[in-house]
């Protein structure tokens, strides 16, 4: 599998080759924001009711890329 990533002002960027198909290259963007909750906040509850992905850093819960709005 060949992989290449593009760190952009506004944007992470990734293309790979599909390993069931050769010919076929997938590229995935994913802005390059994101949004810290305190974790006493309700927004963090319903990220979490959500499914949104995050992660927890001490006292607190980050949203990245596209899920910042």
């Amino acid at each position: 599998m060949i992989t290449a990533i593009d760190f952009g002002c506004y944007a992470i960027r990734s293309a790979y080759r599909t390993p069931s198909d050769q010919m076929r290259i997938t590229m995935i963007t994913e802005r390059s924001e994101y949004a810290v909750l305190s974790n006493q906040s309700p927004c963090r509850e319903t990220v979490i009711g959500r499914n949104i992905p995050c992660a927890e850093c001490e006292d607190n819960t980050i949203v990245f890329g596209h899920h910042t709005d």
